[in-house]
């Protein structure tokens, strides 16, 4: 789906598997999705997988939770087992066509000022700024009809920014509060149908991996 969760799998199992054999661990690979699991948050990695910038996203109220609402279609045969790669692959490759006025600086600010709209504005630009190098490319994530439909619905139901995974075919809407999510997301299983795609919701962790011996 483009949203990391298969790499997160696959850092949990080889993280569960070194401590049930109780084996020094193996270096792994230092990429956005490897940070991410051993810290979360919001991050800025660079381009060799050092971590640039982190910061927390506060969750001190439900009602204000920053919450994406994320919308899973069923993926067809016909997408290979490689299209996130490839897809990854594509967005590094547009990098030198990203606008150098494009930075994630605004991402941070809003982030420290605990500002919703700004930190969704700053997201939008930075989306819209690697479609747009995407394209200039020769790589447009072009959406389909269905797909914008489903984003329609979201910023109709609420969703202060909505859009697709850059990476994958995963869709996701940012929205505040527990409480607007849920109003949300019952409104797409209702557009979507009982047996459409998923949909679920998620907070920033800012935690990373936790560990349970228990």
């Amino acid at each position: 789906m483009g949203l990391g969760a298969d790499e997160m799998m696959r850092a949990s199992t080889a993280h569960a598997l070194w401590r049930i054999s109780a084996l020094p661990e193996l270096p792994a690979p230092r990429d956005v999705f490897r940070i991410a699991f051993e810290g979360g948050g919001l991050l800025l990695v660079g381009a060799h997988g050092e971590l640039l910038r982190r910061a927390t996203i506060v969750h001190a109220d439900e009602a204000d939770d920053w919450v994406f609402v994320l919308v899973l279609p069923h993926a067809t045969d016909d997408i290979p087992d490689d299209f996130e790669l490839r897809q990854q692959a594509a967005l590094r490759d547009a990098t030198e066509y990203l606008d150098s006025s494009c930075t994630a600086d605004a991402l941070f600010d809003a982030v420290a000022r605990d500002d919703f709209d700004a930190f969704c504005d700053a997201l939008a630009a930075v989306h819209a700024a690697n479609r747009a190098a995407l394209i200039e490319n020769g790589h447009p994530a072009e959406l389909s009809e269905q797909e914008r439909d489903v984003i329609a619905c979201m910023l109709a139901g609420g969703a202060r920014f909505a859009g697709r995974a850059l990476t994958g075919l995963g869709l996701f809407g940012l929205i505040r509060g527990g409480p607007a999510s849920r109003a949300l997301r019952r409104s797409l299983v209702q557009h979507l149908g009982y047996f459409g795609p998923r949909v679920m919701a998620t907070i920033c962790d800012n935690r990373g991996v936790v560990l349970n011996d228990s």
